[in-house]
């Protein structure tokens, strides 16, 4: 049992030092086009202009309205925007080692099925939290913006954001619709696993619906029901695709009993 801890906690130290290494490099490098051989090459290199920044910079032209003003409230609000930029960054590029180290870790223990339907959904699983993240910062983050600060004309009080509240809701919003998407591969491997019925999906999908519209209401608060909308369809696209995934291979459980 010690010897298998030490092997996890190898696992998370290894994903935790590269964790630590790309959070610096975002902190304190800048993405610049050198000339290679007369090709323009984007390479990183020292910069006060460093790809924190200028993430920071491109999120503020995308998802922030025109007539908002963004205030840095404290003296420490700058620094504590550019580090927390730098980690949510440099989780989303990491990511992907952490899941493939942890499933070389548990492979070992499971059968040939179950190595094979863990390995079958990394790409999709990757592809689906990345496209998550893009949804919520393209599609449902502008409009929320727009319409929660629309509150703000009546009143005659400037439009302002505080940096830290600004970079917090985006990149929070940005990873959680990330997780969101990677519905179909839950509810996938747990039918596959044995855990719950494909016909499960199938006859709960009111329920699955409604969950989805509370849910969406709740994290996407700009009163105005289009936000709620904007990620609860793609949802129950997403269920629906779980759903018949599911019923497409016979469970796991009961593929041992047979064989």
């Amino acid at each position: 049992m010690f010897e298998e801890i030490r092997k996890l906690k190898r696992v998370i130290g290894s994903w935790l030092g590269l964790f630590v290494v790309v959070t610096v490099l975002f902190f304190f490098f800048g993405a610049k086009r050198i000339s290679i051989f007369g090709a323009m090459v984007p390479v990183l290199l020292p910069s006060v202009d460093s790809v924190s920044i200028q993430f920071f910079q491109k999120m503020q032209e995308d998802v922030l309205p025109d007539d908002v003003t963004l205030v840095a409230m404290t003296p420490f609000s700058a620094l504590n925007t550019q580090i927390t930029v730098a980690a949510l960054l440099s989780f989303l590029v990491t990511f992907p080692f952490l899941v493939f180290r942890l499933v070389g870790y548990v492979s070992p223990a499971l059968y040939t099925a179950e190595r094979r339907a863990l390995l079958g959904v990394l790409l999709p699983g990757l592809f689906l939290f990345l496209g998550g993240a893009f949804f919520a910062y393209s599609i449902v983050i502008p409009p929320t913006f727009k319409a929660l600060y629309s509150y703000t004309e009546g009143t005659g009080v400037p439009a302002l954001f505080s940096i830290d509240a600004f970079v917090a809701f985006v990149m929070t919003f940005m990873l959680v619709t990330g997780v969101l998407f990677l519905l179909p591969i839950l509810m996938a491997l747990l039918s596959f696993f044995g855990i719950i019925p494909p016909l499960f999906w199938r006859t709960h999908w009111r329920y699955a619906l409604f969950t989805f519209l509370i849910f969406s209401a709740i994290i996407t608060p700009d009163g105005s029901g289009v936000g709620m909308m904007l990620l609860s369809l793609p949802l129950g696209g997403l269920y629906a695709a779980g759903a018949g995934a599911a019923s497409l291979r016979k469970p796991f459980a009961l593929a041992k009993i047979d064989h």
